[in-house]
């Protein structure tokens, strides 16, 4: 009569593969030893096929057997707290059935013939069962004549079909008919469900601790106590609040906490593979001084823009950087008055202005020596000739007397043609767009004129600048917001400011207009947290794009130039250089032969005239 548990087991199986939970603690009442066995070694191999297991299982007496006034399952129960494992799957209990008005009747029928034994007046599953069993061969006999064989009763037994206490009951083939079992999900927050060939999405949100709908990790570390989150300090006064910025809400009187460095580390959290329950508390002292607090224990982690740096190292391990630091110097830019008076000089580089210096010269050249060659007495037009060729080429009665000469100057106009459109193209660019230089080019300049420079007031950059680049305590200006560079920069206050690199790219992208980097970039460690030691992976290059994208102020056009960068070399027209200075080339060797070969003919005109 029974049912194949094997359906329930799978089905329970299924559940912990679809939320991926790898390991699970398993609660049973220790009423039936055999069957208890068989339960745990059929979960157990379930669970197996799926990629998870059974981490550890705990056994409870019978409900009846256990005074609800000595607290044995709850004592239990919070033993199990101490365990990392956070999935349970209670199963062979009867602390929840649906059958209410067999039960009331059970009880009173079961009461009145066993009163001394009332403890044990809650039927189980398997009184359902004999109750099914013994309503079906009533039934069976009630359909069978009085004079009916045991074979004429067992055959009209397996006719049965009704609706038991335990299910539905129906033989096929002298078995119970198997079918699809009614679970029904219950909740911790929230209404019971009830379900049978449903999958899991329609369901509908499933209520966790807390009303959560997010799912489980279904793991957590030893060291961390559900009752005792760790609590992860923020610095609360950094400069740039787009890293991590502390609001306060009147809504819940308190405060909140988001930026960059926030999101990078629930996204590091997201992966863990296991539950880390955190609080962030905000720091409202320097950068230094929240390590130090992870250090004595004030703190249990650190999150924010924290600079990996050597002497950190002795309070607290970091984890890997997350964004790639060093320390850079922004100054303001100005115009470049020195490049105004000649920058047309800069359209071309110094190697192409040469380069086509020498091939006008060398073509002119070629081409005077031909038109010489043809007449002697035109020696002056060599001087004129490589000035005015494009004017001449194009008189039907221009002086080129030679087919040879215009050969030679046809595909120089061409490549003339297209080094003029580019000259032209990259002085427009010039014009159009503003020549600026650093105010201040190196740091050797801001020391040598005793200059005022500023930086982050919390961060360590204070005292790398006096303990390592040298500069004097009173020249330093401590800034408090992102905001405030700017007017210190015009009032006169800072000469130049220090910042990380991730802190530049961001001051960059909100104020890029009259500011630029300069000067060399010292290596530092990065941006970490002062935490486990746990690697990002997937998010960072797209949360940090979108830390740019979002706070850039700029258009694409507005930038620093130096007019280099649209100079014009000799590549995009070494083809014309190569073709005309080939053709002239051969044009030159071409000239060249027919003096020689003019002579040798005068010469035998001579020597025949002799012998005559």
């Amino acid at each position: 009569m029974a049912n194949d548990i094997k359906v329930n087991i799978q089905c329970i199986a299924a559940i912990v593969n679809y939320f991926r939970w790898r390991k699970v603690t398993v609660i049973y009442q220790d009423n039936n030893d055999f069957i208890t066995d068989s339960v745990i070694t059929l979960l157990s191999d379930s669970l197996r096929v799926v990629g998870s297991e059974i981490d550890h299982h705990l056994s409870f007496p019978s409900q009846s057997s256990v005074s609800e006034h000595n607290g044995a399952i709850e004592q239990e129960l919070r033993k199990l707290r101490s365990n990392s494992n956070r999935v349970f799957i209670l199963v062979q209990s009867s602390i929840r059935k649906s059958f209410r008005r067999f039960k009331t009747k059970f009880r009173k029928h079961y009461g009145t013939r066993y009163a001394e034994e009332e403890e044990y007046s809650n039927p189980s599953i398997y009184a359902l069962r004999a109750y099914d069993a013994a309503w079906t061969i009533a039934e069976a006999m009630d359909k069978s004549p009085a004079n009916a064989t045991s074979k004429e009763l067992f055959k009209q037994m397996l006719s049965s079909n009704f609706e038991g206490l335990s299910g539905r009951i129906r033989f096929r083939n002298t078995t119970l008919l198997k079918h699809l079992p009614t679970f029904q999900v219950i909740n911790v927050v929230g209404e019971n469900t009830t379900f049978g060939n449903m999958t899991m999405k329609e369901l509908g949100p499933i209520y966790r601790p807390g009303g959560l709908q997010t799912v489980p990790k279904g793991w957590t570390s030893f060291e961390f106590d559900e009752d005792k989150p760790l609590k992860i300090g923020v610095p609360a006064r950094g400069a740039f609040n787009l890293f991590v910025k502390v609001s306060y809400d009147q809504g819940i009187n308190g405060s909140y906490v988001t930026g960059f460095s926030v999101e990078v580390f629930e996204a590091v959290v997201k992966r863990l593979p296991y539950r880390l329950p955190y609080v962030l508390v905000p720091f409202y002292g320097s950068y230094d001084d929240m390590v130090e607090q992870v250090y004595i224990k004030d703190l249990d982690a650190a999150v924010g823009d924290t600079e990996i740096m050597a002497y950190r190292y002795q309070y607290a391990e970091f984890s890997q950087p997350y964004l790639e630091s060093g320390l850079i110097m922004v100054v303001t830019a100005k115009p470049d008055k020195s490049k105004e008076r000649w920058v047309f000089l800069e359209t071309f580089t110094r190697r192409m202005w040469l380069i086509t210096i020498a091939m006008h010269t060398f073509i002119g050249f070629v081409i005077w020596l031909i038109e010489h060659a043809e007449n002697p007495n035109l020696t002056r037009f060599g001087a004129v000739l490589w000035f005015s060729v494009t004017v001449l080429f194009f008189e039907h009665r221009g002086p080129l007397r030679s087919n040879l000469s215009r050969f030679v100057l046809a595909p120089w106009l061409f490549a003339i043609l297209i080094i003029s459109a580019g000259f032209t193209a990259s002085l427009t660019s010039m014009l159009t767009i503003s020549h600026l230089q650093p105010s201040v080019s190196d740091i050797d300049t801001l020391l040598r004129t005793n200059a005022s420079v500023g930086c982050n007031r919390n961060s360590f950059i204070v005292g790398y600048l006096i303990n390592v680049l040298g500069f004097k305590p009173k020249n330093i200006r401590k800034i408090d917001s992102i905001n405030d560079y700017p007017d210190a920069f015009r009032n006169g206050d800072i000469q130049a400011a220090f910042f990380v690199v991730p802190h530049a790219k961001v001051f960059l992208a909100k104020y890029c207009k009259g500011f630029t980097m300069t000067g060399p970039t010292f290596k530092l460690g990065g941006f970490g947290f002062a935490i486990l030691k746990v690697m990002e992976n997937g998010e960072m290059p797209r949360l940090e794009e979108y830390l740019l994208i979002s706070n850039n102020s700029c258009s694409q056009s507005t930038g620093v130039s130096d007019g280099l960068s649209s100079s014009l070399g000799p590549r995009p027209v070494a083809g014309l250089f190569f073709v005309s200075g080939g053709i002239s080339a051969f044009a030159f060797l071409a000239a060249t032969g027919n003096p020689i070969r003019q002579t040798n003919s005068q010469a035998n005109i001579l020597m025949a005239e002799i012998n005559i």
